[in-house]
């Protein structure tokens, strides 16, 4: 470890304000700091996926504690992260142990009620997440090459309620590929660029956002945005060359509900932009589907969605345009881990017709979906293949083991998750054998 003093000052800096909290929660006095944290264990295993030849399965840990400090309309918030893994295959390799590295994934500070009760406008200034923003087919993952070690944005994000149910989000963004705030030895480990590059292929990322999100009628809720994204040469966008390019995206969504169990979707969005190599971009995405809800079953609530997916592609990456879609900040597994495993998560050029059954039983808290349906290519790969990428299954079961208080003023929970995924591959690649993800956790918060 490079800076184990260091280490240790900064976490007992951080968890000072923890201790302080937990005296006065002894004392039954008024408490305006809290804290708390959880930890996740996972085991993950996956083979066959197309791009990827070898066999992995590995163990991954990470920990993680915050601190909040509440003062009227004020909160200061900050969360430390760790994270390390050990192959299971290879039991003589550790390369990430868990003394290595201390990463602030959240830090902020927020104002509300800036312009009085009257006009409600809140800001939020520093690295947070941002995940309650539409769909998340554009806005989730801040920092995507490490998976969900670091989902955050360096941001300065500010809301405005001109009205009940509406909001209006103006968000300034920029992320360096290189993490400052990042202590220890992270130079040649999870990513390309080591621990530090958030955003892969060592690449800066800058924007704007603008989202207005409208739920006034019950009937029908409206969503709009316009992204304005500066990527500097290196992304990895594996669909199209590595250069530096300006992305503009315009899209919205309409969320129609036909009856009390039946509701839909869509969502469409456009981009045009340019490359700094001097190429034109011009790509689309397309989202629509439907829900029925289904009748309770043993204090279970069913329900059946059927959905497609469109995004483009380009077929020929060396001409002058570029058509294949950007999924901005959307690079999250979407459909599962193992549908974007082949792609680095940057969605583009498929078509995915698809169905999903699944269940929630919000008593106990368990939820259960089981998705499938082909893929296709819009675009060919190239070669004198086809566009059929092939058969897709996905499951996931996530289910409480402990959800009770822990102590006065606290709470305890354990839960677990189960995901499975499978693809038949068809004629799109040139390896036919059937890949297949799974992964089993577990994840404590206190």
């Amino acid at each position: 470890m490079k800076h184990p003093h260091f280490l240790a000052a900064a976490a007992l800096a951080l968890l000072a304000p923890a201790f302080t909290a937990s005296a006065q929660d002894a004392a039954k006095a008024p408490d305006p700091v809290t804290f708390g944290g959880d930890f996740r264990a996972r085991i993950e295993t996956f083979d066959h996926v197309p791009g990827l030849s070898s066999y992995t399965s590995y163990f991954r840990f990470r920990t993680r504690a915050f601190v909040k400090a509440d003062a009227g309309d004020f909160t200061f918030y900050a969360r430390a992260v760790n994270e390390w893994r050990r192959q299971v295959e290879n039991h003589g390799v550790n390369r990430y142990p868990w003394t290595d590295e201390l990463v602030f994934d959240q830090v902020y500070a927020e104002f509300r009620n800036i312009l009085g009760e009257n006009l409600p406008l809140r800001a939020r200034v520093g690295r947070q997440e941002i995940t309650d923003l539409g769909s998340m087919r554009v806005i989730a993952d801040g920092t995507p090459s490490d998976g969900s070690r670091t989902p955050s944005f360096n941001a300065a994000r500010f809301t405005l309620t001109p009205a009940e149910k509406m909001d209006i989000d103006f968000i300034g963004v920029y992320n360096r590929w290189y993490d400052e705030c990042a202590i220890g030895g992270l130079d040649d480990h999870l990513t390309p660029g080591g621990n530090r590059d958030l955003n892969g292929g060592r690449a800066d990322e800058a924007g704007t956002i603008l989202y207005l999100t409208d739920k006034s009628n019950a009937d029908l809720g409206l969503e709009g945005y316009y992204i304005w994204k500066h990527e500097t040469t290196g992304i990895r966008s594996r669909g199209a060359a590595d250069k530096g390019r300006d992305t503009h995206t315009l899209g919205g969504r309409l969320l129609p509900k036909f009856t009390d169990t039946l509701t839909g979707e869509l969502e469409a969005a456009g981009q045009l932009g340019r490359t700094e190599d001097g190429r034109d971009i011009s790509a689309f995405m397309l989202h629509a589907g439907a829900t029925q809800s289904l009748d309770p079953i043993k204090g279970l609530t069913p329900y059946l969605m059927g959905a497609c997916t469109l995004l483009s592609g380009d077929k020929d990456e060396t001409d002058s345009n570029v058509t294949a879609w950007n999924p901005v900040w959307g690079r999250q597994p979407q459909y599962g881990d193992l549908s974007g495993l082949d792609c680095g998560y940057w969605y583009q050029n498929l078509v995915y017709p698809h169905v999903e059954l699944g269940f929630k039983n919000a008593k106990k808290n368990h939820t259960a979906l089981f998705q499938t349906g082909p893929m296709f290519a819009l675009c060919d790969n190239g070669s004198d293949d086809g566009n059929y990428r092939g058969w897709h299954f996905l499951g996931q079961y996530n289910f409480p083991i402990i959800a009770q208080p822990y102590a006065e003023n606290r709470n305890f929970s354990l839960s677990g998750h189960i995901e499975a995924g499978a693809l038949a591959p068809g004629d799109y690649y040139a390896d036919s054998t059937t890949a297949y993800f799974l992964r089993f956790q577990l994840m404590a918060k206190f």
